[in-house]
């Protein structure tokens, strides 16, 4: 087949209703062949092929003169049907949301599967290379208007993992609590995060001349250096000075030339933060939102560990400040900073490197013009908009913890261990036989119930080999006796093949509990006195084991230099 021909004619293009208007008029209202072509735009031999297949059609009843079809019949090597297709549609995007999405490779041979389980009338190559034409696809796509292809996110297992509706209604549950308790307003709830700066930029769009394979930009170096920048937001609109974290081991003023008003800073070895500085963070923090045991205040952020320490859970608490942590690995949801804010930052960030170098050619930006940058920069991607965008789309303010539906936590799914424990007995209606849904947007719609894939993974009698089921109907029998022996009865659904039997959607295995002490981290309030016991006793443990370690190591040099004298004795 030709790809993206380029038509030289319009044969075959005409409207189904023009054409079926024209052959009405030459039939009911006697207009002559060669006029109703000129009038209504169509090939007169065509007309008249049509105009002699429908002389037998009764015009005054609407039903008769629908069941001819007035264009070319171009389905007669249709693989699949109308339906069927939009069964494959469902399944790619379903499997899109479980980020688990199919490439063109793997689509292809999942047609070829299914065409083969509804035992179709299929194409030699593809019995040839066990998978669907690339024809096939590519029509498949144009025909399938909610279909495209396209590049995916990188997303980290952890945080489709992480995402999860029992752990985000948690947090949101606690966050309710305390807005209750304390009464507080948009002016008292805070967003605390951390992002990386460096002093290499990542070019934008420039123009060029057309046609050019490669376009190249300047840069200060290959690698550039990290500083990090500590953000504060309140849900009224407004942001703290920044918070730099230079890499270097002496902090020195000048490191701040140019930056937002009244900012500060420090220094470590690798710029990135550690339980110290943010003891720093947590004083200007304090300074600067007047917190206090009478105005008391609300920061929310990641539960990074060098977030929780108790010298800073001691430091909030006596000065009113309640720290928040997010649940871990959904901070890309849940944390206005991440949501609406660091994005727009980091362009405003590239463009001020981009416009520096070509007002300072030849020169290099180093650590002590990030700081001025980030001053042009800051303002612009801190705005009023964008801070109350980001707390109003997590829905901490205004307050909204239906703000992500059912489909938002389908990533979950494939390793909701939750989902997994769930038995088939415990389900209504299924105690002998499973029902497998042909709406693939439906299927893992309701979080309280399994869908079609936990159900084939919870059951171990399912024959995943579709060589011998009917394309008509699919039973899944539990018990031995098998469910083609005896007639349908009550506890036995018909129902037709779907993509979903040929390839169930993935879904993990059921993870066994680690022999292990420590806990895994959730969203919590730290300043509340459990937690900061706890925190704390955890804290004492880690420096005895660490002291232990120490003096384990300084016995065995002791004991190796007193081997080693023995031996040089004997020598």
């Amino acid at each position: 087949m030709v790809r993206n021909r380029e038509r030289k004619t319009n044969i075959g293009m005409t409207n189904e209703e023009t054409m079926r208007e024209a052959v009405k008029a030459v039939l009911k209202d006697k207009m002559p062949i060669r006029e109703a072509a000129r009038e209504y735009n169509v090939s007169n031999t065509t007309l008249q092929r049509y105009v002699l297949k429908s002389k037998d059609i009764n015009w005054d009843e609407a039903s008769n003169a629908k069941d001819i079809k007035f264009k070319p019949n171009y389905d007669v090597r249709k693989i699949f049907s109308t339906k069927e297709e939009q069964m494959l549609a469902n399944y790619f995007i379903q499997a899109s949301k479980l980020h688990h999405s199919l490439p063109p490779e793997e689509a292809k041979i999942l047609a070829f599967q299914y065409a083969t389980s509804l035992k179709k009338n299929i194409p030699e190559s593809w019995k040839k290379n066990q998978c669907a034409g690339r024809d096939w696809l590519e029509g498949f796509i144009k025909r399938s208007q909610c279909i495209s292809l396209r590049k995916p996110e990188a997303t980290s297992l952890a945080r489709s993992m992480g995402f999860n509706k029992p752990v985000v209604m948690q947090f949101y549950g606690t966050l309710y609590n305390l807005l209750e308790k304390y009464k507080l307003g948009p002016e008292n709830i805070y967003n605390l995060d951390e992002t990386g700066i460096t002093s290499v930029q990542t070019p934008g769009k420039v123009l060029a001349k057309k046609g050019t394979k490669q376009v190249g930009q300047v840069t200060s170096a290959e690698r550039g250096e990290l500083v990090t920048l500590c953000c504060i937001i309140n849900a009224l609109g407004n942001s703290l000075p920044p918070f730099f974290i230079f890499p270097r081991v002496n902090f020195r003023n000048a490191m701040l030339h140019g930056a937002p008003l009244r900012s500060d800073g420090a220094a470590t070895v690798s710029g990135w933060m550690n339980s110290a500085i943010f003891v720093l963070v947590m004083k200007h923090f304090i300074k600067f939102s007047k917190s206090s045991v009478q105005n008391k205040t609300l920061l929310i952020m990641d539960n990074h560990f060098t977030h929780v320490s108790i010298d800073v859970i001691d430091l909030a608490k006596d000065n009113g400040v309640i720290l928040f942590t997010i649940p871990p690995h959904c901070s890309h949801k849940l944390q206005p900073l991440d949501k609406t804010v660091f994005g727009p930052f980091k362009r405003y960030y590239n463009d001020a490197c981009q416009a520096w170098l070509l007002n300072n050619p030849g020169k290099r930006i180093t650590i002590h013009e990030i700081a001025g940058l980030v001053g042009k920069s800051y303002p612009l991607a801190l705005s009023v908009s964008n801070i109350l965008s980001g707390f109003s789309s997590t829905g901490i303010f205004p307050f909204d913890k239906n703000i992500y539906k059912d489909e938002d936590f389908t990533a979950s799914n494939v390793t909701d261990i939750q989902m997994a424990n769930v038995t088939v007995e415990d389900q209504p209606h299924t105690s002998q036989a499973v029902l497998i849904q042909p709406n693939v947007e439906a299927s893992q719609a309701n979080l309280a119930i399994p869908g079609p894939s936990q159900a084939f993974d919870n059951l171990s009698d399912v024959d995943n080999s579709f060589e011998n089921i009917p394309a008509q109907s699919v039973f899944q029998d539990v018990g031995n006796k098998s469910s083609r022996e005896t007639p349908v009865q009550e506890n036995y659904v018909r129902q037709e093949m779907t993509p979903e039997m040929v390839k169930p959607f993935p879904k993990a295995d059921p993870k066994q509990k680690k022999l292990t002490k420590r806990q895994p981290k959730k969203s919590e309030v730290l300043t509340d006195t459990p937690v900061k016991n706890r925190i704390k006793n955890e804290t004492i443990e880690k420096l005895k084991k660490r002291k232990g370690l120490n003096a384990m190591k300084r016995g065995r040099k002791k004991t190796k230099k007193k081997l080693q004298a023995i031996t040089r004795q004997l020598n």
